[in-house]
């Protein structure tokens, strides 16, 4: 869980599992996921928070209802979550590989997969994948690879990398969306400045 302080947009982790669980949450959806069972939506994002929690055997039972109802990159994404959550490195593995060689999916397989391998800090290997998935993406563009690129650079201390993927950011929302000022456009603008 992360608070976020209003004014200086600082996010802040809270390790007090009592205060972080999801508990209330899971209930939650999993009584909605029970009185509607072809939610796809509701059935992933109460298995989020069970691996969240670490309530992988609880996942592993839900996610059998997912694949019932999906044969995209989800599934073995799910499982690929549940065996790093388990600590099952080899497995997980296993499903990392499988993941990655399910071609002709939609452009989320290959943002998940730049997701993945940010957390793993394999960043070259994100950044490819981050691209592969703007190029794979329909019009209009989101800014989510872009934006992705820009914080692995910035994390990197690649400054020229970071301000050359936030103007990529700039111009997905200018030719894409039609943005070109606002909160959003604007934070984006800020962050350009404050690297120069």
């Amino acid at each position: 869980m992360f608070i976020q302080n209003e004014r200086t947009k600082i996010r802040r982790y809270i390790p007090d599992w009592n205060v972080r669980n999801h508990h209330a949450l899971i209930d939650w959806f999993g009584d909605f996921c029970r009185r509607n069972p072809d939610n796809r939506c509701a059935l992933m994002w109460l298995l989020d928070n069970l691996i969240d929690d670490r309530r992988l055997k609880e996942a592993g039972e839900w996610l059998a209802k997912l694949e019932g109802m999906d044969r995209s990159f989800r599934v073995p994404m799910y499982r690929y979550m549940i065996a790093l959550a388990a600590g099952e490195k080899e497995e997980a593995e296993e499903k990392l590989r499988e993941l990655e060689g399910m071609e002709d999916q939609e452009w989320c397989w290959a943002v998940t997969l730049g997701d993945i391998y940010t957390l793993r800090q394999e960043y070259d290997k994100a950044i490819g994948w981050y691209r592969k998935a703007q190029e794979m993406q329909p019009s209009p563009k989101y800014v989510d690879s872009a934006a992705s690129i820009a914080h692995i650079s910035e994390i990197r201390g690649d400054k020229a990398g970071a301000i050359a993927a936030y103007r990529e950011n700039l111009r997905l929302l200018e030719e894409e969306w039609g943005i070109v000022s606002g909160e959003e456009y604007e934070a984006v603008e800020k962050a350009i400045h404050e690297l120069q």
